[in-house]
């Protein structure tokens, strides 16, 4: 479970992107905003918000303009900056 009253960096950015979009949506912007969880330990990835995910079926790649993403890990909707509402799965 997440401590919310000492926050780690990821719940304070977090924090501050669902600020950025509220001041946004005011003129009319909308959002949509998927959240990742991942643990990358000893060269291996795991999907912490599928722990049963295989590491090897999860991989890092770059795109032909340099973006760097993720592929084969779960997403799930984040409608809140509650991240503690995101449950883990078993």
């Amino acid at each position: 479970m997440l401590n919310l009253q000492r926050p780690w960096v990821g719940c304070r950015v977090i924090s501050d992107l669902f600020d950025r979009m509220e001041s946004e949506r005011e003129g009319g912007g909308t959002y949509l905003v998927r959240c990742s969880y991942l643990e990358i330990y000893n060269e291996e990835v795991r999907d912490l918000l599928q722990p049963a995910t295989a590491s090897k079926q999860i991989h890092i790649r770059e795109r032909e303009n340099g973006d760097i993403f993720v592929s084969g890990v779960s997403e799930k909707h984040a409608p809140t900056q509650q991240v503690g509402s995101l449950s883990l799965s078993p």
